[in-house]
């Protein structure tokens, strides 16, 4: 049978209609799109053992491009971007591509935000370091920083030698705001430049560093002027005078709690024949510190001294209570005394009192010591009579 060539024509004629309504039908229900993705992390694989890469890139944009029902299934985690760095054998600066991987056939790239990246490339090096700490903040009201300890531990610096030559200085932050008292922290510690700019690509071995900070108080207590040695003969202190009525200490508040006064660093006196100043040193108790920044200075009043004799023909009796005493001994004591001129000749037996002290003495005889109530500035170096003899008799 033979087929005419209308036949034919009305059968291709059907064919490319049906094909061209096909195409439209699906471009209507699963139409191509662009989708983007931004900041896939970039990877660099295959780098040589003793290199690294100065100036990695965090991450590249790509579109996409494929039939919708292809296209919406693609997750981000899906692509990954990767350098090839099998071809570097040093240090360097170098041009590499950036591949996309991930990706299935029936999609395409439309665009990506780094095909190719400069790659500086450098030596890993190990270098050794101290670490400086710096403290940031301020501490509660009253409290005192007292002093921070923490281990004196050698910093090892793992990088590219392009970057270790940049490193000015290892260091650690430590913020005190608000603190009340004593504590602990770990703290990080970072690389920085010359400018003050933190650098990250750098490992730091230790990462942190342990640190205690003593946190106390402060006040102000009397000092004790503590002296050594005697001044040259016929010569006294006859005062001493301060710059300051007292010093201001800090420490922890339950060691401060028990300290009333603090003792000066002994001051030599010997052979000293005038009035002189000194600056005092203080003999501190452990976990203090002195917290004023001004000197004390004490001074000296040093002049000359004589003696004088007292003759005493009558001897106060004290502490009697119930008792009577009698002293049986004829009383005729001279007491030789030694005093400042500005002191001595005023000095009498009413300055200078001698007593004897009753109490805890049962009824009977006694030999009891004579005593005296000296003033500031007296000294006694002689008595004719150290005791007398005494009846104690009840009521």
């Amino acid at each position: 049978m033979k087929i005419s060539k209308e036949i034919i024509l009305r059968a291709l004629s059907s064919f490319f209609l049906a094909f061209f309504l096909w195409i439209v039908a699906t471009a209507n229900t699963n139409p191509i799109k662009t989708v983007r993705f931004s900041n896939i992390p970039v990877h660099y694989v295959n780098t040589g053992e003793d290199l690294v890469v100065d100036n990695p890139v965090s991450g590249v944009t790509i579109r996409i491009q494929g039939a919708t029902n292809y296209v919406t299934k693609i997750q981000k985690g899906d692509i990954r971007a990767v350098v090839d760095m099998s071809s570097i054998t040093k240090a360097g600066d170098y041009t590499l591509e950036v591949v996309i991987e991930g990706l299935p056939d029936t999609v395409s790239i439309s665009d990506i935000s780094e095909k190719y990246v400069l790659v500086k490339v450098g030596n890993i090096v190990t270098t050794s370091s101290g670490f400086e700490l710096e403290t940031t903040g301020t501490l509660s009201a009253g409290a005192i920083n007292l002093g921070l300890s923490y281990d004196d531990v050698d910093v090892s610096v793992i990088g590219s030698d392009n970057i270790t030559d940049g490193i000015a200085v290892i260091k650690g932050v430590l913020d005190m705001s608000g603190r009340t008292s004593s504590f602990e922290a770990e703290v990080p510690l970072y690389a920085y430049d010359a400018a003050g700019k933190r650098i990250e690509s750098v490992s730091i071995s230790p990462e942190t560093v342990n640190v205690y900070v003593s946190v106390g108080m402060a006040k102000t207590v009397p000092v004790n002027v503590v002296t050594t040695g005697e001044p040259a003969e016929g010569y006294s202190v006859e005062g001493i005078t301060l710059s300051a009525a007292g010093i201001m200490i800090a420490g922890e508040s339950d060691v401060l709690m028990g300290i009333e006064k603090i003792d000066s660093l002994p001051v030599d006196t010997e052979g000293v024949s005038s009035s002189f100043d000194a600056v005092l040193g203080f003999d501190l108790p452990s976990g203090v510190i002195l917290y004023s920044t001004d000197d004390i200075v004490a001074h000296f009043t040093v002049n000359t001294v004589s003696t004088k004799t007292i003759v005493y023909s009558n001897i106060q009796i004290r502490n009697a209570a119930d008792l009577t005493g009698v002293i049986n001994d004829d009383v005729n004591v001279a007491v030789t005394v030694m005093a400042g001129a500005d002191i001595l000749p005023d000095l009498t037996e009413d300055d200078v009192v001698a007593f004897i002290d009753l109490q805890g003495l049962e009824p009977g005889e006694h030999e009891v010591t004579i005593q005296y109530d000296i003033p500031d500035g007296v000294t006694i170096i002689e008595t004719t009579q150290s005791t007398v003899n005494v009846t104690v008799r009840g009521e």
